[in-house]
């Protein structure tokens, strides 16, 4: 019984510190993260105004992000560790994202995209099944775009774990078009953590420099980068944390995004909203349709896209068990 205990006060103080730890992170980007003064949020591209007819171009798309299905029955180290605990239960993941499809469809979204972290536990099959049958509600009325999270191909993707991820969601990177918008997906645990993958990881870059080319010599009104890790949260100089890319791979991709006029890049993994700039570029950080951190509320961002500008507002969902 004593060694019972022992182990319990264990797992209590490791938690302890995730959490402080966790909370240390928000709070060093706390004051620097831009909040919208007003519910809908815009982003001008410039020297695009009636380069192309506006109604013709408008549109509306839905952007999610960290449904994870299994991470509201997981203590937080565990999950951050990328381990399961009690892997099957994800009744209240069931519950927000089957609420979120339907919320997505109000808006007659022309596509919706999920920044990563579908599931808590790479691998497991049960979670994938789950989060599947609830995405092909949408998904047989509009495209729904997927990518990977660090929860989907581990913290360090391994061939395993992509392969596993590729035959059981599809590609990890790709791009597509809408109207006037070229899209690029990313599969940023490739850029964040490439060490056993470095020939998927120098890929990936190889491909990103040819598509952003392609999208410049075609029309394009928007070009929107999707990915799960955010390149920074408030600051494009701020310090590398958990919850971003470090900054050494991060000034490469900033640098390459500025070349090209990349218009917008959309992530997840923060479990909350954020918001800044680099230079143009707007770096847009969507809550988690799961469980949400730092006191943020389950939810998705509708983004209304016109040819010189982007509008979004973060849409709450109600909580089944708040």
């Amino acid at each position: 019984m004593r060694k019972l205990h022992s182990y319990a006060s264990v797992a209590a103080a490791l938690t302890s510190i995730a959490l402080l730890s966790a909370r240390a992170d928000a709070q060093a980007v706390a004051q620097r993260v831009a909040q919208p003064a007003h519910p809908m949020a815009s982003t001008e591209r410039p020297g695009t105004q009636g380069k192309h007819n506006n109604a013709a171009s408008s549109y509306t798309f839905i952007h999610m992000a960290d449904t994870q299905f299994g991470f509201f029955s997981t203590p937080l180290l565990i999950a951050w560790l990328g381990r399961g605990w009690n892997s099957d239960a994800f009744s209240r993941e069931t519950v927000l994202f089957e609420r979120a499809v339907e919320r997505a469809r109000d808006y007659s979204p022309a596509f919706a995209v999920m920044c990563g972290d579908l599931i808590n536990v790479a691998g497991h099959e049960g979670q994938a099944k789950e989060f599947l049958r609830i995405r092909d509600r949408l998904a047989d009325e509009v495209p729904f775009y997927l990518m990977p999270g660090n929860h989907d191909v581990g913290n360090k993707p391994t061939p395993e774990s992509l392969a596993w991820y590729r035959a059981t969601f599809g590609k990890d990177w790709y791009s597509f078009r809408h109207q006037m918008t070229h899209a690029i997906v990313l599969n940023s645990s490739l850029v964040r953590t490439p060490d056993a993958v470095p020939d998927e990881a120098e890929a990936q870059m190889r491909w990103l420099r040819a598509e952003l080319a392609i999208a410049r010599d075609q029309p394009t009104d928007q070009l929107f980068v999707f990915m799960h890790y955010p390149l920074f949260l408030a600051e494009p100089d701020e310090p590398s944390s958990y919850f971003n890319i470090p900054i050494e791979q991060r000034a490469g991709l900033l640098a390459l995004f500025e070349r090209f006029e990349v218009t917008a890049v959309f992530a997840g993994h923060y479990h909350r909203n954020a918001e800044g700039h680099a230079g143009k570029m707007a770096m847009i950080t969507t809550g988690a349709v799961g469980r949400p951190m730092g006191g943020a509320q389950s939810g998705i961002r509708v983004v209304e896209v016109s040819s010189d500008r982007i509008e979004h507002r973060y849409v709450v969902i109600e909580d089944p068990a708040p």
